[in-house]
C-alpha cells in the first residue's frame, strides 16, 4: 500500500464517511450458489451518495497479470491526500475469455471498493466466469487472521474509541467487524492500518488542541 506524506485529512474524512454511509442493498442473486450479493451497482451507489459529502472520491484501474485480471483502487481527498492500495487478482485460467475477464474485474472492482470504504458487501462467489475458466487452477484457501493479530486489531478500537470519547461499539461499527469475528489476514492489515492513521489523526488534533488551550 502506498499513500501521501499525511493522510490525516482523508483517515477522518473516511471515518465521518463510515458513519454516514447507507449500507448497499443485496439485490442480486446467485442461482449456482443460491444465495444473495450486493451488486457492483449498488455498491457504486451508495459511495457515490456519501463520499462528496466527505470530499472522497476514488479510481480504480484494470491490472492483468499473466492468468489473473483485477483492478488497483486509489482513494482521493480534497486536501491532495490519497491512498492507493495493493492490486486485487483473481485468476482466469491460461485460456481466458472475454466473460472470464470481464467477471473477474467486476467482483474485483465491487470487492475492493466494499473493502476500502468499509462497506458491508459479503464474499460469494458470483465471479462464476473466472471460477468456471480457472477450475484446473484454484484460487489458494485464504489465510486469516491469527489470534494475536486480532487482539491487535481490538486493542487499536479501544485505544481509538478513548481518544475520540465514542464507543467501542461506535467504532467496530465503522470498521465492519463485531469484535470477535474471524477476519482474512489481507482484510486484516488493511484494518489495522486505517485504525493506525485514524489514531495518529487523533493524537494530532488532540495536541492541537492542547497548544490552543495553552495559549
Amino acid at each position: 500500500m502506498k499513500r501521501s506524506d499525511s493522510i490525516a485529512s482523508i483517515a477522518k474524512a473516511l471515518a465521518a464517511f463510515q458513519q454516514d454511509v447507507t449500507q448497499p442493498k443485496k439485490s442480486a442473486k446467485n442461482p449456482h450458489f443460491k444465495s444473495t450479493y450486493v451488486p457492483l451497482d449498488n455498491v457504486v451507489d451508495s459511495i457515490a451518495e456519501t463520499a462528496p459529502k466527505h470530499g472522497l472520491s476514488y479510481i480504480q484501474t484494470t491490472v492483468t497479470e499473466n492468468d489473473k485480471a483485477g483492478v488497483q483502487t486509489l482513494l482521493m481527498h480534497e486536501s491532495g491526500e490519497w491512498i492507493e492500495f495493493e492490486p486485487l487478482l483473481l485468476p482466469i485460467g491460461q485460456k481466458a475469455t472475454p466473460q472470464a475477464v470481464g467477471s473477474a474485474i467486476t467482483y474485483a472492482r465491487r470487492y475492493s471498493l466494499s473493502s476500502v470504504f468499509g462497506l458491508a458487501s459479503e464474499v460469494d462467489d458470483d465471479a462464476n466466469g473466472a471460477s468456471d475458466n480457472a477450475s484446473k487452477n484454484p484460487t489458494p484457501k485464504a489465510v486469516m487472521a491469527t489470534k494475536t493479530e486480532l487482539d491487535t486489531l481490538n486493542k487499536l478500537v479501544d485505544l481509538f474509541a478513548g481518544l475520540r470519547s465514542v464507543s467501542r461499539e461506535k467504532v467496530l461499527e465503522s470498521v465492519n467487524w463485531d469484535g470477535q469475528g474471524a477476519l482474512e489476514r489481507d482484510f486484516a492489515v488493511k484494518m489495522k492500518s486505517g485504525l493506525e492513521s485514524w489514531i495518529d489523526a487523533a493524537k494530532k488534533k488532540a495536541a492541537e488542541a492542547n497548544k490552543e488551550e495553552s495559549a
